[in-house]
């Protein structure tokens, strides 16, 4: 994955209907690869022409520890550094027949705008509160999509897992701008200071805080 696509390379999912297996107890890779699960995947909408996408966030650094000097050998460790313009509380719904949860964001339920969870494991359980991160939007005539992480928040600090993936389908027909959705704010007691749980990197352009988050 070459750095400059890798946000586009981390939006990848297991397939609908795959049944889930639990994160495989002997180390892999880092959450955020796809080689870290022992399921079939698919990636959403990675290699369609990048008109179609926009992006959201910048890849600081990425490192990956390896066993021996195969490049293509076993993995010890690694992690992903970005800056990213959002970072929200959420928790998860009612699990379907297909394997996804309803995803649910500050006060409102954003499965109303067909918003779903894939989770990357079997879990008997999840984080009280999850953190989606926002990747990209896909925008071709007559569908709009956002989609990003769904992370799990670790005792070091602003360090992530990757827990599952999200997609919020035709966010425009919902009367909300991007902007709009990324200010929504939690009502959950224990995530409801997101913003804080990222290194403040200043603004962007538009004058909007942005952070560093690491995913291990």
């Amino acid at each position: 994955m070459w750095n400059d696509e890798l946000l586009r390379q981390l939006v990848w999912k297991v397939r609908d209907n795959e049944p889930a297996t639990p994160r495989p107890s002997q180390y892999q890779a880092p959450t955020w690869s796809w080689a870290s699960v022992n399921m079939e995947v698919r990636f959403e909408h990675a290699f369609l022409p990048p008109q179609y996408w926009n992006c959201f966030g910048e890849v600081l650094d990425v490192t990956t520890a390896l066993a021996t000097s195969d490049p293509f050998g076993q993995v010890l460790d690694g992690y992903l550094k970005l800056k990213v313009r959002n970072l929200q509380c959420g928790f998860l719904g009612v699990l379907d027949d297909s394997g996804r949860y309803e995803m649910f964001l500050g006060d409102i339920e954003a499965d109303l705008h067909v918003g779903w969870v894939q989770p990357d494991t079997s879990r008997n359980t999840f984080p009280d509160g999850v953190f989606y991160l926002t990747l990209g939007e896909y925008s071709y005539p007559n569908t709009h999509e956002l989609f990003g992480l769904v992370l799990e928040k670790l005792n070091s600090p602003s360090t992530f897992q990757r827990v599952g993936f999200f997609t919020v389908k035709d966010i425009f027909y919902s009367d909300l701008s991007v902007e709009e959705f990324f200010n929504l704010q939690s009502g959950h007691d224990d995530c409801h200071h997101a913003k804080d749980l990222g290194q403040c990197a200043g603004v962007n352009e538009n004058g909007k805080e942005q952070y560093i988050i690491t995913i291990i």
